[in-house]
């Protein structure tokens, strides 16, 4: 696929993964389901702490999607990680959304385990727009992706990572898991 950047070996970029037509129209059925407060998962649960992560989001289940998406990044992602092969990506669909001062604080994602044995071990990201300031993703080691529309952001879920604040405008992403299988 044109456009990947292996930043280092655990995070790649996809430029033009997603078309400007396809981002507008994600935005849009986003908004039409509604976006709430997004938690964050602690040992007590999920919880809101927006002085960890005050951005809104919207969960959906589409399998289409995830099927067509992962038909354009298969051939990109490490196949084989730790005893497990890759199967697809997560059907369960987060979109983002930052306005004005919204962020979320250093973190790394969850492993995300169904009850047929798949298992997350790569997140996936489509930043949907780009005509906002800010929002940046940095990671620990000092990499910071700037958000460009369509371009897809790969990375182990073990990554220390951010979503720097938005300063201006509104930032929208989309977010998925690669789940694995094991194998043997």
């Amino acid at each position: 696929m044109a456009g990947v950047v292996h930043i280092n070996n655990e995070i790649f970029t996809i430029s033009e993964s997603c078309t400007n037509q396809e981002c507008d129209k994600w935005i849009a059925q986003s908004e039409s389901l509604g976006y709430a407060e997004a938690t964050v998962n602690s040992e007590h649960g999920p919880r809101r702490m927006p002085d960890v992560r005050n951005n809104a989001r919207v969960i959906v289940d589409d399998p289409s999607l995830a099927g067509e998406l992962w038909e354009r990044l298969a051939g990109e992602i490490r196949y084989r990680m730790k005893g497990r092969e890759a199967v697809g990506l997560n059907e369960r669909l987060r979109y983002y959304r930052y306005d004005v001062g919204q962020k979320f604080s250093w973190h790394a994602d969850g492993c995300v385990r169904l009850d047929n044995g798949l298992q997350s071990m790569l997140t996936f990201m489509v930043y949907l727009n780009d005509d906002f300031s800010g929002g940046e993703t940095q990671f620990r080691q000092g990499v910071k992706i700037e958000p460009q529309k369509g371009m897809a952001l790969i990375f182990s879920h073990w990554q220390k990572h951010m979503g720097g604040e938005v300063s201006k405008g509104r930032k929208y992403v989309l977010r998925s898991d690669v789940m694995y299988r094991k194998v043997g």
